[in-house]
């Protein structure tokens, strides 16, 4: 007896493939299996990407700044890194953590998480040691102070004189990835000293982002570079021109800075001689 399947027809007969049914499974399985192997692509790549950054770091470059030959010393003392990660969040914008959050030589260095194809948060984006966030922090501020005119230095500084101290404090530097290959950037910085503009601090507060086709480590070091720049943009406006604020300060260290040179006084003019 020949059994007929719910549509009353040959079950024996819609076991064999049409040939027209097999021609459409064809193109769809070719088609499975280039976006099956597009991902696998894409997810080695991202871990190779993620276990080069996790492991060699990114090296920062940053414009060298020259001493100004005139003006008053200020020495960057210190800069503190007082930022807090989490190692629960999967969200992105989130500072967190893939790791020991207690660990100081990772929380220091680190600068942002990678996110992998699925939008899961992968491989910490570290800093190539010796660079670290606070010391790339004191560079730009350094910059920024030399910028406005002036004779800024930092730790150890090769210039021993008259200074006044900044303190910094760096409570957020974070980049995280944004969809269609975009980074995003954000900072803020507190600053502290005798000099006027900074009497009872001083917040600094960047936010920005770059772009490019894909996401890979040339991007993220472009990111910090330009967070860093906007950060010594930000210091030379907000400390203003030596010549307008170093006069109305007035805690300053043990030996007086070294004032700008006094414009010699105009002479009068010689009266004419009178004629004989």
């Amino acid at each position: 007896m020949r059994m007929l399947n719910r549509r009353g027809c040959d079950a024996a007969a819609a076991e064999v493939p049409d040939g027209r049914e097999s021609g459409m499974r064809e193109p769809i399985r070719r088609n499975l299996t280039r976006a099956l192997a597009q991902r696998l692509l894409g997810a080695t790549a991202f871990l190779m990407l993620g276990l080069a950054c996790a492991s060699e770091g990114l090296r920062v470059s940053l414009p060298v700044s020259e001493l100004p030959r005139v003006g008053p010393y200020m020495n960057v003392a210190t800069v503190l890194d007082t930022r807090s990660f989490t190692t629960a969040s999967n969200r992105a914008p989130v500072p967190s953590l893939r790791g020991d959050p207690m660990s100081a030589s990772l929380t220091e260095r680190v600068v942002g998480r990678w996110l992998a194809p699925s939008g899961r948060l992968g491989s910490n984006v570290l800093l190539e040691p010796p660079q670290s966030v606070p010391a790339l922090v004191g560079r730009a501020i350094v910059f920024g102070l030399r910028t406005a005119g002036y004779r800024a230095v930092g730790e150890n500084p090769s210039v021993t004189g008259p200074a006044v101290d900044l303190h910094a404090t760096v409570s957020e530097f974070w980049i995280y990835q944004r969809p269609h290959g975009a980074l995003a950037y954000r900072a803020r910085i507190i600053l502290s000293g005798s000099l006027l503009p900074l009497r009872g601090g001083r917040i600094i507060e960047i936010n920005g982002s770059v772009s490019a086709g894909t996401v890979d480590g040339v991007l993220w070091r472009r990111a910090v570079e330009r967070c860093l720049e906007m950060i010594a943009e930000e210091v030379s406006r907000s400390v203003g021109h030596p010549i307008d604020t170093w006069r109305d300060t007035t805690t300053r260290s043990t030996i007086e800075p070294t004032p700008f040179p006094t414009p010699l006084p105009t002479p009068s003019p010689t009266p004419p001689k009178e004629a004989s």
